[in-house]
């Protein structure tokens, strides 16, 4: 064989040679790589195949990424985050967020489904905000149940506290029946007057309220309270002591202490429209703190808020419902309360018998009425009914004799402050400026409550 021929030869061979090699070295060096790939379904860094399916989350508030939780399973992990998943497996996934400093938490979004993919794939949540109370609108409250309260926005603004001694006078006189017989409360002596002054009320004096806030449109009923026993399994100071103060048929009438007088059985027949009685202000208070960790654990209430019992100023502000200087949130015109509230009229009680001092005319409620009875006629300024009558409303206040403070007063926690009169007040217990009082334990046929949304400390 010649020299030219044996090249020609050599260079077939390398020819041939040469691309087998580099085939063989570039399969071997495939092989390795495979070797580092994390089996599927295993945790760790490495490559993920490209047909294994995964699903990576991620989450935004009004389009801006956000540090979402996500859990899944029994863990608990932080967007973004991608898990490996397998052909045909269920999963269940919940994205929440709750930021450091904002009015209101975000609704949980949910992603289920089962894996039909293969490959990456990901899901961007958009979180949107929890409804929540906004400033000058009205705000629903849900209690859970199917039981809701409505809460009317009171705006900021000026009231004047206490009353003249010209509405004293009235008060004391014969249309405000202020000088009360004691029989109808109970006392020994049934030809002796007791002579209530009214100087409790307190001098005229201006309170301004620099922050608006949400008052129950009605007082709480016997349906909103029931949901609030259910949730908490809550015992009232009446039922722990066994009777409360109530109306007695079988003694003329007369009101004292009752045995198992509570709020399941006042004495009289309610309905779950009508208002909750045999409530004290520690069952009162319970309610609030109740409704306040609820909403606050479903993310609804505003930073720096919560529901407790409103202020003597508040109360008194809301009651007149932007009408300043009248007995009354309508006027001064007692008639014209006239289908507007529940108060001692001329109805009679179940043994036939009237109240000892009254007004004139039926009101058609001998005990309590069902909330907002007497429709828009009976609502005030404010559109908030039965500010005045139908049950006493406990306030935050401690009492003072002196008269109401413009901001909340706790000095002494020995009484407390109940405002607004009841279905067997005489109309001078029933002015806007008039102030009553018991201690925290008291519980009454005629005593029930309404709750606010405010700051709180």
């Amino acid at each position: 064989m010649g020299e030219c021929e044996r090249n020609r030869l050599w260079g077939g061979l390398r020819g041939f040679l040469i691309p087998v090699v580099l085939v063989v070295f570039g399969l071997a060096v495939i092989s390795l790589r495979a070797a580092d790939v994390p089996r599927e379904g295993a945790t760790g860094i490495g490559v993920v195949p490209e047909l294994t399916p995964t699903l990576t989350v991620t989450a935004e508030v009004d389009g801006q990424p956000v540090d979402a939780l996500v859990a899944y399973g029994k863990k608990t992990y932080q967007t973004p985050c991608t898990f490996t998943l397998q052909t045909g497996q269920k999963y269940d996934v919940t994205v929440s967020y709750t930021p450091e400093v904002s009015d209101l938490g975000y609704v949980p979004a949910m992603l289920s489904g089962e894996v039909d993919w293969m490959g990456p794939r990901m899901r961007r949540v958009a979180l949107t905000r929890q409804p929540g109370p906004v400033a000058g609108q009205e705000w629903v409250v849900d209690l859970g149940g199917g039981v809701s309260a409505a809460l009317v926005w009171i705006p900021p603004g000026t009231t004047m506290l206490g009353s003249t001694r010209e509405e004293h006078a009235w008060a004391l006189g014969p249309e405000g029946q202020g000088a009360v017989r004691n029989e109808q409360y109970g006392a020994a002596s049934q030809e002796a007057f007791e002579v209530v002054r009214f100087i409790n009320d307190g001098v005229p004096m201006p309170a301004t309220l620099q922050d608006g806030f949400w008052l129950g449109q009605t007082e709480v009923t016997l349906d909103q309270w029931g949901q609030f026993i259910k949730d908490a399994n809550y015992r009232t100071d009446a039922e722990k002591k066994g009777l409360a103060w109530a109306h007695d048929l079988n003694r003329d009438g007369i009101w004292r202490h009752m045995i198992e007088r509570n709020w399941q059985d006042p004495g009289f027949a309610q309905t779950q429209a009508h208002p909750v009685v045999c409530v004290s202000w520690n069952d009162a208070k319970a309610f609030c703190d109740w409704l306040t960790e609820k909403e606050r654990a479903a993310g609804r209430l505003p930073k720096g808020t919560g529901y407790r019992l409103p202020g003597e100023a508040e109360w008194a502000y809301a009651c007149r419902g932007g009408r300043e200087g009248t007995r009354f949130w309508w006027g001064d015109q007692l008639t014209d309360g006239n289908r507007r509230m529940n108060g001692a009229g001329s109805e009679r009680a179940p043994n036939r018998k009237r109240y000892l001092q009254r007004y004139s005319w039926s009101d058609g409620y001998f005990y309590t009425a069902p909330c907002g009875s007497f429709g828009l006629k009976g609502r005030n300024g404010y559109g908030l009914s039965d500010m005045i009558g139908n049950v006493w409303e406990w306030c935050e206040d401690s009492y003072d004799p002196t008269g109401a403070h413009a901001e909340i007063w706790t000095q002494d926690a020995n009484l407390r402050v109940l405002r607004g009169g009841s279905f067997s007040s005489v109309p001078g217990f029933l002015r806007c400026a008039f102030r009553f009082k018991n201690v925290p334990s008291y519980a009454s046929a005629d005593v029930g409550f309404r709750f606010c949304l405010t700051s709180v400390q």
